[in-house]
């Protein structure tokens, strides 16, 4: 049995990208897209077990369970960054033919 390949249609839509710090992406017709702001919706969970892991003895059963949660949180987060990048990616993909981007290095 053969599985069907899922085609996209010919389109002739365009964008131009522009990655930034601030918004995560500008597109040509002044279209902004926000970053997710993961960390910033985690970080009173992350902070809270960092401070618990930080009043355990290193090493002890209870140190290592409060890392784990650490870990997690940081997981969780880079996941949720991943998720939006590959939503976005999708999305861009589908309703566009071609796109081009650029990124600007600003120097200080």
């Amino acid at each position: 049995m053969r599985s069907k390949s899922l085609l996209l249609p010919q389109l002739e839509t365009h964008i131009v990208l522009d990655l930034g710090l601030i918004e995560y992406v500008v597109g040509l017709n002044e279209e902004y897209l926000d970053s997710p702001k993961s960390y910033r919706q985690h970080e009173q969970k992350l902070a809270l077990w960092q401070r618990r892991m930080s009043r355990r003895t290193p090493g002890g059963s209870n140190w290592k369970k409060a890392k784990q949660k650490v870990t997690r949180v940081h997981e969780h987060i880079a996941n949720t960054r991943h998720n939006f990048f590959l939503k976005l990616t999708t999305k861009l993909i589908r309703e566009n033919q071609r796109s081009a981007s650029s990124i600007c290095a600003w120097q200080i």
